[in-house]
């Protein structure tokens, strides 16, 4: 699954240091990492795919081990958390209607963030506005035109979002 951070997560069973499972991570550039090699004592086979919870963490079970023992001597299994780092957050941006046109900024500071657009809010829709950012001393300014369609629009690089969360189109 890819998670918010813009990682991909998931699980093998059978496998680790200890043959009963592991929760890997794979970023952008291809760099697996094993975060979790279960041993029993914390679970063993996950089972169920992971899910990003509310809080930005990742959860998910193993189908037995852990502490609770059954008669075979061997566990029923465990709830897990993954606890991830907090994504840097990135600054709102500003949008201003003039005529025709939306004026859409955003601070310098920034750095490599990207404006995107989207006519629909997932994560598969998104695609760089097609204009480039005039920089001012201290703020990027897109110009773009308003049109029919409803537009979403957020900053994004690579790791945390900032979204405008109301579509933006021309009035009827």
């Amino acid at each position: 699954m890819q998670a918010r951070d813009g990682n991909y997560y998931g699980s093998t069973q059978g496998a680790g240091d200890h043959g009963q499972g592991t929760i890997f991570k794979l970023n952008a550039g291809g760099i697996l990492t094993t975060l979790v090699s279960f041993d029993g004592s914390n679970g063993g086979w996950p089972e169920a795919l992971l899910t990003q919870g509310r809080d930005g963490h990742l959860y998910g079970t193993t189908f037995q081990d852990g502490d609770l023992q059954g008669s075979s001597g061997r566990g029923f299994g465990t709830i897990f958390r993954i606890v991830l780092p907090a994504a840097p957050s990135l600054p709102s941006l500003k949008i201003i209607r003039s005529g025709d046109e939306l004026l859409i900024s955003w601070p310098s500071t920034a750095g490599s963030a990207v404006l995107q657009m989207s006519a629909e809010v997932l994560i598969d829709a998104w695609k760089p506005v097609p204009v480039v950012a005039a920089q001012g001393a201290d703020q990027r300014v897109v110009t773009l035109q308003i049109t029919d369609k409803t537009q979403f629009f957020r900053l994004a690089d690579g790791i945390a979002t900032s979204m405008l969360r109301a579509p933006l189109r021309r009035p009827s």
